[in-house]
């Protein structure tokens, strides 16, 4: 069910190259900065929409239940 062999290296991945990305240098009008900060809502949409889906996997698996604690508390300690 939870098989991510293989997934996390791509993610890793992915995330040193969003982090690289710098703001635009030679934006006179803001264009294309508002162009890029709308396509970091969509980034952030997605990992908030995947957190919120790993988070209710957890919840169904009881993992903070059998560690004597709770899903938020577990993802407040992450």
């Amino acid at each position: 069910m939870f098989d991510y062999h293989g997934v996390m290296a791509p993610l890793e991945s992915l995330l040193d190259q969003l982090a690289g990305i710098t703001p635009p240098t030679d934006d006179p009008t803001g264009r294309t900065t508002i162009s890029e900060l709308e396509l970091w809502r969509k980034v952030r949409n997605l990992a908030d929409h995947r957190i919120a889906t790993c988070a209710g996997d957890l919840d169904d698996l009881r993992v903070a239940e059998k560690a004597g604690s709770t899903t938020k508390k577990l993802l407040i300690e992450m």
